[in-house]
C-alpha cells in the first residue's frame, strides 16, 4: 500500500479519536448529567447509612412508626428490619455516638426485631453507653489554689451564635409547598448539611425534626407543615443559632392560597 493510500485510514482515526475526545470533554466537563429527584435506594452505600441514621433519630422523637416504615420502604433491601439491626451493632462495635446508635436501636427493636447483630440490644445499647472510659481509681490531684482578681467594670462582648440566619422570607407565588416553613442549613461554603437537628416551637408546645431526610431537595433541607393562626419561630437545635420569627400560616389573597416560608441558616464556624 502506498503512503497516499493510507491517508484516509489516518484521517478516519484521528476523526474517530478527536469526536471522541470532544463528546467526553462535553459531557463531563460543559455540560455533566445531573441526577435530580433520586429515590433513597439509588443512594450510594455512605448517604443509605446516613438516611437509616435519621429515620430512626426522626422515630426517637415522634415515635411515627407507619411513618418511619413509609421511609424505610424507600429504600428497598437496604431498609429491612435486619439492616437497621446490623447498621446498630457495627456502629456500637466502632464507639459511634450512643444518641445514634440508641435511636437505630429502639428503631429495631419497633419493626420487630429481638436481637441486633447476634446481640441482644440491652448489650448494644450498654456497650454505647459505656463507650467513653472512666478514670483510674489511683489517680491522684494536687489542688492548686486560684489566685484572686479584682474585679473589672469592662464589659464581655456578648458571643456571637455558631449559626446566622441569612434569609427568612414569606411566599406566596408559585410557593413549591404552600403552608409550609421549608428549612435550609448550609456550611461556609454553601453545602446543605444533613442529619442536623431543627426546633420548630409556637406559644403552646415545640417539634423537631432533621435535615437530610429529602436528599432530591437539597442534604441540608426540612420542612414543616404550619396550621392557620399560629405563630411560628424556627432555630437550628444543639448548635446554638439566631432565631427566626413572626412565621405564620397566614392566606396570600381572597382566593384561599396560604403563604410559604423560605428560611436560610449557616454555619459560620
Amino acid at each position: 500500500m502506498s503512503r497516499a493510500s493510507g491517508w484516509p485510514l489516518v484521517a478516519l482515526f484521528l476523526g474517530v479519536a478527536l469526536g471522541l475526545s470532544l463528546g467526553l470533554a462535553i459531557s463531563w466537563g460543559l455540560w455533566p448529567v445531573k441526577i435530580v429527584n433520586a429515590d433513597p435506594v439509588d443512594l450510594r452505600a455512605a448517604l443509605r447509612e446516613d438516611y437509616l441514621v435519621l429515620i430512626g433519630q426522626s422515630y426517637a422523637l415522634d415515635n411515627n412508626l407507619p411513618r418511619a416504615r413509609q421511609r424505610l420502604a424507600a429504600l428497598g433491601e437496604w431498609g429491612r428490619t435486619q439492616a437497621v439491626a446490623d447498621l446498630a451493632a457495627r456502629y456500637a462495635a466502632e464507639g459511634q455516638a450512643p444518641q445514634v446508635v440508641g435511636a437505630l436501636v429502639t428503631l429495631a427493636d419497633a419493626l420487630g426485631g429481638s436481637a441486633v447483630a447476634g446481640q441482644p440490644t440491652a448489650t448494644v445499647r450498654t456497650t454505647a453507653v459505656q463507650a467513653s472510659p472512666t478514670p483510674s481509681a489511683t489517680t491522684m490531684f494536687t489542688a492548686t489554689p486560684i489566685p484572686q482578681r479584682a474585679p473589672t467594670a469592662t464589659p464581655l462582648p456578648t458571643p456571637r451564635p455558631p449559626v446566622r440566619l441569612v434569609k427568612s422570607e414569606r411566599i406566596c407565588a408559585g410557593a413549591e409547598k404552600p403552608g409550609h416553613i421549608m428549612v435550609y442549613l448550609q456550611d461556609q461554603q454553601g453545602v446543605g448539611l444533613p442529619n442536623v437537628e431543627i426546633r420548630v416551637s409556637w406559644a403552646t408546645g415545640e417539634d423537631r425534626f432533621f435535615t437530610g431526610l429529602k436528599p432530591e431537595i437539597d442534604p441540608g433541607y426540612a420542612d414543616f407543615e404550619m396550621r392557620a393562626g399560629v405563630n411560628y419561630q424556627v432555630r437550628i437545635g444543639g448548635m446554638g443559632s439566631e432565631v427566626a420569627d413572626g412565621i405564620s400560616a397566614s392566606p396570600c389573597s381572597g382566593d384561599g392560597e396560604v403563604a410559604a416560608w423560605r428560611v436560610i441558616f449557616q454555619r459560620v464556624e
